[in-house]
């Protein structure tokens, strides 16, 4: 058990780290650019495109965790799809509260 704990950590770190980056960069430097100083700063993602990227990548990292979080517990893929499924409600509502 406790190398599945080390999975869920991983994504709720990895969730944390989405939600920092999003809250505190890409919202801010997209306002900034906005605002008519394109020059200095230039907008590379717009902020929607990277929360949609990120969402991708959380769930992607909840897929492959819960799959492997599943076979090391109880030595069987198919086992993992309850993890896949709490770490994927998890991500889906971190997205929903932190990041609309």
């Amino acid at each position: 058990m406790p190398y599945v704990l080390i999975f869920y950590f991983s994504v709720f770190i990895f969730l944390f780290i989405i939600i920092i980056i999003s809250n505190l960069m890409f919202t801010p430097l997209s306002q900034t650019g906005a605002a008519g100083n394109m020059s200095i700063i230039k907008q590379i993602i717009a902020p929607a495109a990277s929360k949609r990227l990120f969402l991708h990548a959380s769930l992607i990292e909840a897929l492959f965790g819960g799959l492997i979080a599943g076979k090391i517990n109880e030595d069987s893929f198919l086992d993992g799809l309850k993890h896949v499924t709490v770490l994927a409600i998890a991500s889906g509502l971190a997205f929903y509260l932190f990041l609309r």
